[in-house]
């Protein structure tokens, strides 16, 4: 074989071969001979005089050289090269979780600590390589110090590492309930970062076993292994040997795996420098539609692809927007449009290269959302207008709702969102975009309907006598729309504007000449939106019920009650339940399951749902409840929630019902990885957050089934062998904070629930958020993704296109939802974390009712109770109540949040004015007024006073 090989190659080849060959059996008697004389000194106890190297690698005539023959490097510097050789090596192990958090992020930037434990690692191990070795002490005793620092580095970082992944761990992903064991969806990862933290600490100490060999070798400069047979010989071979008096293969290995380490260790810095790149902004620096060379655009750089954008307003491609310029016919969809957004005019994400939004899950909308703001600049973008102009008194508004008055009157108005079918205005007020404000342009305009639209519906947005604040003249249009408004624009789209723009705005009296920028927009269907929601709680429940469902649940936990005169603690129940699952794998990060995109969601399986419940003491010596409360926990919150708050369990006592409560998939602690990854590296998951909000829906619907049906009969929902909850016991709700925003779409879902109190709600999502304290850590993630602060403003109004179905914004235009539903809002003045102004809109859109107060409140009744305190008829379905505490600084006139200082967000549910109002709804669904003939004004009152 070797000579058709040979003979194959050619006779030059052949003679390179054996010479090789020659060299590689000289080496080999070289090696075995050395071996033996070193092996005949140590036994005979004194020097061969003819060894080659002392243990400092010196040879007889005091030279130094690490490559003088293969056997040259010996003694303490080849155990410290070796050392520092297993270092870097040893690092590499920091690659496989990088890649792991690389691909569930799907950017580099998460992966920062293993990123720089690799890349250290990786540097400190080449650098022990390269110092230089010699006969002076200090050469090997600088490597040596080196190589201890390394590793007792690395070795404090793994311990350190190890403790904060665990805890970080434990406080993520662990249950709340008093088992504490980790979610059933998240074991994967638990445990395999458990198990890399370990290894990473049991590894990180290797090395310093060269380093202790170094130390013997500097005392023992010819210590050797006895020379066994077996597999000793083969141990001593490998391990001892190579180390001491290395052959060969061992040289070959150092010369191999130092180029490798070389290579991971460039791959790494890339890496770096491409994360430091991403947090300076180097990535994100352009704008897709827009190609620009820098964060701002400019006549020289930019130029405009034809088609992508909509240039009636050229500051930004997307502006202005909602609009239907972004919508094409479909006739296939509810409403006969699609939403259609070009690649070219999506969001460019800071992701570490040139990455644009996924627009896939909005494309497949069949209109925009009915409670979105609208949002644009004025002229070429670059001027500020001035704030007293936007209302016809020219007078700057207290509070930007004061100004929706002004919004309806045609006459006066300076801006218009008119239904083109009604030709009726719609309220709405405008403020300036003071909270995400851009360097080099003006202020971005946010017109916020004060009330959801219609669906299915077609709008036109109109803007007129607005002016600059600099020298008070009228802002120009931009050339775009000056061509459009003089008859003079691109043919197809002037006869789309003249017949619904223009048309609709003449039909109202608003002359054209005076428009600074107008334009019209659709919205979508409840079919397309929050009837995909109505229709798994449905079918979940229909489900349920079938013969091909088997219902399977568990009780866990049960934390006995004690009911004495002391101490009145209720009995609470931990457990998971089998539900069906409508997203493409049951867990958290997950989309719906659907045949084709935007379709009907269709169940696809199981998922385990955890629950929690407390049966109050009142409940267990009656021996029976009057009613279920479904708590709503707050954001990112858990369902623990309901069983854990004093406040609460006292309501629970007072009303003698029994508290039950699941989790808000979605907007749970156990979704927090998924909401980080969103933030932090792919804004285009965030369609996973409205679909696990609907699933949630069909949880808490399921979780009431199981209640009224199964639960009921377990031993630990019994008070003394009876039954304290039967299968016609009502279910009503309350939420806090998240559960107040998601609670009246949760209500409307359900048809179980039919009273719901929502403690400091709001909505829509895109007007809370820049208004809580709570997103300002979030928007710092947000920002490291998203550069620009009119894409964030962009972004915010985007992620409300497909929040719609999860929260009240999007039920609350649909009238056949609210039969038989009941609703009580308390809200609080100066509240910081969720904005009174968003309460102000879920109370129009509910069309609640107030008890009178000196505070007015536009489209908002006021009744005056009855003599016995209640609310007098019984058409009302809602009740609005604010509450003023003393000392509360008010909401502030610009789009930010309230003074963290004074924050009343905790207040209203822990006031015993509030709670004897809440009693009395749940026990009577009435509403009383608690509170004097000014208002709940005044000192807040301890709930003592229930």
């Amino acid at each position: 074989m070797l000579g058709w090989v040979h003979r194959l190659r050619g006779t030059r080849e052949r003679a390179e071969d054996e010479v090789q060959l020659t060299e590689l059996q000289r080496r080999e008697e070289e090696e075995d001979a050395l071996y033996d004389d070193h092996e005949s000194a140590r036994a005979s106890g004194s020097h061969a005089e003819d060894a080659p190297l002392d243990g400092h690698g010196m040879d007889r005539g005091g030279n130094t050289n690490d490559f003088v023959s293969d056997n040259a490097l010996a003694g303490t510097d080849w155990q410290l090269k070796m050392g520092g050789l297993c270092f870097a090596t040893l690092s590499l192990r920091h690659f496989v979780p990088l890649f792991v958090v690389y691909s569930f992020f799907k950017g580099p930037v998460a992966t920062g600590p293993f990123l720089f434990r690799s890349t250290f690692g990786l540097m400190c191990g080449l650098l022990l390589l390269k110092i230089r070795s010699g006969g002076f002490k200090y050469c090997s005793s600088l490597r040596a110090v080196c190589l201890c620092l390394c590793i007792v580095f690395d070795l404090v970082f793994a311990i350190v590492m190890m403790n904060f992944t665990v805890m970080v761990m434990d406080a993520l992903l662990r249950e709340t309930s008093p088992s504490r064991e980790v979610n059933i969806y998240w074991q994967g990862t638990y445990y395999f970062f458990s198990f890399v933290s370990v290894l990473d600490v049991l590894l990180a100490p290797l090395p310093a076993i060269f380093l202790l060999r170094a130390l013997h070798t500097s005392r023992y400069s010819y210590w050797q292994p006895k020379r066994d047979e077996g597999f000793r010989r083969l141990l001593n071979a490998f391990l001892v040997r190579p180390s001491l008096l290395p052959d060969r293969h061992s040289v070959s290995a150092l010369r191999l795996l130092t180029p490798i380490c070389l290579l991971f260790f460039i791959v790494a810095a890339v890496i770096s420098l491409m994360v430091g790149a991403v947090f300076l902004g180097v990535f994100g620096s352009w704008i897709p539609g827009q190609r620009c060379d820098t964060t701002t655009m400019g006549d020289a750089n930019c130029y405009v692809l034809d088609g992508a954008c909509d240039m009636i307003d050229p500051s930004e491609c997307l502006f202005p927007f909602p609009s239907s310029f972004f919508m094409r016919p479909d006739s296939e969809s509810s409403t006969g449009w699609k939403v259609r957004i070009p690649i070219e005019s999506s969001l460019p994400l800071n992701s570490g290269g040139r990455v644009t939004l996924d627009l896939d899950a909005w494309n497949v909308l069949d209109g925009f959302s009915i409670l979105a703001p609208m949002l644009f600049r004025l002229g070429d973008g670059k001027i500020d207008v001035d704030r007293k102009s936007l209302r016809p008194d020219n007078k700057v508004s207290e509070r930007p709702e004061d100004s929706i008055p002004f919004s309806v009157n045609l006459a006066e108005s300076h801006t218009l969102l008119i239904d083109v079918e009604t030709a009726r205005p719609v309220p709405h007020f405008v403020e300036l975009d003071f909270a995400l404000k851009e360097e080099g342009f003006g202020y971005v305009l946010i017109l916020q309907p004060a009330a959801p639209l219609r669906y299915s519906a077609h709008y036109v947005v109109a803007v007129r006598r607005l002016r600059n604040v600099k020298d008070g003249q009228l802002i120009q249009p931009s050339t775009t729309f000056t061509a459009l408004r003089d008859g003079s624009g691109d043919p197809q789209r002037q006869a789309v504007f003249e017949d619904t723009v223009f048309g609709t705005l003449a039909r109202v009296g608003w002359q054209r000449q005076e428009l600074q920028i107008a334009w019209d927009f659709r919205t979508g269907s409840w079919e397309g939106s929050e009837g995909r929601a109505r229709h798994m709680v449905l079918d979940s429940l229909e489900q349920m019920r079938s013969s091909f469902f088997i219902p399977k649940f568990e009780v866990q936990d049960v934390v006995a009650e004690q009911c004495d005169a002391v101490i009145s603690r209720g009995r609470q129940v931990w457990g998971r339940m089998k539900i069906p699952s409508y997203t493409s794998q049951p867990g958290p990060g997950h989309d719906l399951f659907t045949i084709f995109k935007g379709g009907v969601p269709i169940r696809s399986g199981d998922v385990d749902v955890q629950f929690a419940s407390l049966i109050p003491c009142s409940v267990l010596k009656r021996k029976k409840s009057e009613f279920i409360l479904n708590y709503g926990h707050g954001i990112l919150g858990t369902r623990a929630e309901a069983v854990q708050q004093r406040w609460l369990e006292g309501l629970a006592n007072r009303t003698n019902s029994i508290l039950f409560a699941v989790d808000f998939a979605g907007m749970s602690k156990f979704d927090l990885p998924i909401v980080f990854k969103i933030l932090l590296s792919d804004l285009s998951a965030f369609k996973v957050v409205p679909a696990q909000l609907m699933q949630s829906f069909v949880n808490g619907a399921c979780g009431i089934w199981y209640l009224r049906n199964l639960l009921r009969t377990n031993a630990a929902f019994k008070s003394a062998g009876s039954e304290t909850i039967s299968s016609s016991t009502p279910a009503y709700f309350y939420g806090v904070s998240m559960g107040g925003v998601l609670g009246a779409g949760y209500t409307l879902s359900s048809p179980y629930l039919t009273r719901s109190v929502l403690s400091v709600p709001g909505t829509p999502l895109a007007l809370l958020l820049m208004r809580s304290l709570d997103f300002k850590s979030y928007l710092k993630i947000l920002k490291i993704q998203v550069l620009r602060p009119t894409h964030l403003r962009l972004a915010l109004s985007l992620m409300q296109q497909l929040w719609d179905p999860g929260e009240s914004s999007g039920w609350l235009s649909h009238n056949e939802s609210f039969a038989g539903k009941r609703f009580l809002i308390q809200a609080a003045e100066g509240d910081a974390q969720v904005s009174i102004i968003g309460a102000d809109i879920l109370a129009r859109a509910l069309g609640a009712v107030r008890f009178p107060s000196p505070h007015h409140k536009y489209g908002i009744s006021e009744i005056a109770p009855a003599e016995d305190g209640y609310l007098t008829g019984g058409s009302a379905r809602a009740l609005f109540t604010e509450f003023y505490f003393d000392g509360v600084k008010p909401q502030p006139q610009l789009n930010l949040p309230a003074a963290e200082e004074t924050d009343p967000h905790e207040l209203p549910r822990r006031d015993g004015r509030g709670l004897r109002q809440v009693a009395a709804f749940l026990e009577t669904g009435r509403f009383l007024q608690t509170c004097s003939a000014d208002g709940c004004v005044g000192p807040f009152q301890p709930m003592s006073a229930l």
